[in-house]
């Protein structure tokens, strides 16, 4: 991989770790999980398509923190690479 690809992934792995770290990204994801849950919880029997909504908004959530949490990982991954192309010139 080239060095600008590899330095383009540090520096997105760098922005994912800022966002997850944020206080109010945190906040959010927190409030909105325990909202979609109470909701969940709040469902009459009938409401077996609201609970499928609700269950999806929960794993999509989920899944954009995967993804930030993925890219935080390839850049510090692509950091090491860096690291050890500079270190070897």
């Amino acid at each position: 991989m080239s060095e600008e690809r590899l330095i383009s992934q540090t520096e997105r792995g760098r922005k994912a770790e800022i966002l997850l770290k944020d206080e109010l990204l945190v906040e959010a994801f927190e409030e909105l999980k325990k909202e979609f849950i109470s909701a969940w919880q709040e469902t009459k029997l009938g409401q077996s398509e609201e609970r499928e909504r609700l269950y999806n908004l929960c794993q999509s959530l989920d899944a954009l923190k995967q993804y930030l949490e993925n890219i935080v990982q390839n850049g510090r991954f692509a950091d090491n690479q860096l690291n050890e192309i500079r270190g070897k010139k």
